[in-house]
């Protein structure tokens, strides 16, 4: 049986001079997270490790702002290569399902492994998350990328602070457990029916949401 990681990256965007990369790259991981769900889904195993970026090492204000990672941080880290073989080595040699909330962190490493020439286990098997949950939920297709944090809020998860690797792994966790152990379907329904019963509830999350995510929302529960 394949052990179950559940990966998050956060990444900062090539310097504007390095024109040259941006055919290939358009941004560097500057952060790992990862769980380990042992058998019975639950945590066996976290993997945090900060990246010095090689084409930007000043991290932007937006990437500062959205994760609070500030380029002093990972001034002295390890480099792209060192911090994939030290996650490579935590996960072990056997099969692998790595699990991510959309394609995006998938299709960053696969390229920046491309890119750094580094070579990227054929013993994972990534799986789309995001997918995953919108398929079981059967969900319209206006929901299909759902965010992680409207994600949690759909099934009633409290949220925790987002856009950190760890943090943000630990979150996705949260919502593969509930799906691997037939809780996810479940707790919509308990949450559609909590909605349906008070609107002043979806009315509230306005604060949080943005106006077209609160509109499918409205839809699904409605």
């Amino acid at each position: 049986m394949a052990s179950m990681v559940v990966l998050d990256l956060e990444m900062n965007p090539i310097a504007k001079e390095h024109k040259e990369i941006h055919a290939e790259l358009h941004h560097e991981v500057i952060e790992f997270g990862a769980i380990r769900l042992n058998d019975c889904f639950e945590i066996d195993g976290r993997f945090s490790c900060l990246v010095k970026p090689r084409y930007n090492e000043i991290i932007t204000p937006q990437i500062i702002g959205l994760t609070g990672i500030r380029t002093a941080d990972v001034a002295g880290a390890v480099s792209f290569e060192e911090a994939f073989s030290a996650f490579r080595q935590w996960t072990g040699q056997e099969r692998c399902d790595v699990f991510c909330w959309s394609d995006n962190d998938y299709n960053q490493l696969k390229m920046e492994c491309r890119f750094k020439h580094v070579r990227l286990p054929k013993s994972y098997r990534f799986v789309n998350l995001q997918t995953e949950f919108a398929r079981a939920l059967n969900l319209p297709k206006s929901m299909g990328q759902i965010g992680l944090e409207h994600a949690r809020l759909y099934i009633g998860l409290e949220n925790h602070d987002f856009h950190r690797a760890l943090s943000d792994a630990e979150m996705a966790g949260d919502l593969l457990r509930c799906l691997k152990t037939g809780e996810l379907k479940r707790l919509a329904r308990l949450n559609r029916e909590l909605f349906q019963e008070s609107p002043e509830m979806v009315a509230s999350l306005a604060d949080t949401l943005d106006a077209e995510t609160l509109k499918k929302l409205r839809s699904a529960v409605g």
